[in-house]
């Protein structure tokens, strides 16, 4: 019984390798994660600068919703035309 259970455990030997495979792939991980940190700020500096295609598509949509009445405004309004009209 003894025997099946030091089997199962893994000896001092074993878990050299296996954490110093761990110690390089989280060092792989931090660079990694870094570098997409970076280019992530790269992207959105370059995309929402001044003049740039977030930049236009933001004005657009911005003058869009401000100049088209919503939906709920253009029916008070109708209302408030029928009212005037039946007056």
């Amino acid at each position: 019984m003894l025997a099946c259970v030091n089997d199962t455990i893994p000896s001092a030997s074993d878990l050299a390798p296996r954490s110093q495979r761990w110690a390089r792939l989280r060092r792989v991980a931090f660079l990694a994660g870094h570098f997409l940190l970076c280019l992530h700020w790269l992207y959105a500096e370059v995309h929402w600068r001044p003049g740039g295609e977030g930049e236009r598509r933001a004005r657009a949509e911005f003058h869009a919703l401000a100049v088209a009445p919503t939906a709920p405004a253009a029916a008070a309004a109708g209302e408030e035309e029928s009212r005037e009209g039946r007056q």
